[in-house]
């Protein structure tokens, strides 16, 4: 799927906002960034800095990505999913923070708890694996 910069960059943000959601950052979560920062073709200095900085950064707005498709949105809730159980644990804050990108998307009837605690029982059945 084609992508705007615009797009490719709100996509980015909106995983390092949701990896600020729990205040920490482990190993499997800094690979997945790199790995997709990698795929969005932001350069490997650009997402490592980013990810140095996304604890502390406190001008970064904290607003849910708006996507120009709704099959974008899609794969960022898919993906930001997968990063928010990649550490075994999904957290309250975490749930509610993608639960407003379905919003700000207009995606509710596309999206619901259930289908995300689907995937979830999907991700933990498979060894980490989301399929698309």
């Amino acid at each position: 799927m084609e992508m705007t910069y615009l797009d490719r960059s709100n996509y980015f943000r909106g995983l390092l906002l949701l990896l600020r959601k729990n205040n920490k950052v482990n190993i499997d979560e800094v690979n997945m960034i790199m790995r997709i920062g990698n795929r969005l073709g932001f350069a490997y200095d650009f997402c490592k800095g980013a990810l140095k900085d996304i604890l502390d950064n406190e001008y970064i707005v904290d607003g849910p990505p708006k996507f120009s498709t709704k099959g974008i949105a899609h794969g960022f809730i898919e993906e930001s999913i997968e990063l928010a159980v990649i550490d075994n644990d999904i957290e309250a804050n975490e749930l509610e923070w993608i639960g407003s990108v379905i919003k700000e998307n207009e995606m509710e009837e596309e999206w619901n708890i259930t289908q995300i605690e689907n995937l979830y029982e999907h991700y933990e059945n498979n060894s980490g694996i989301i399929e698309k």
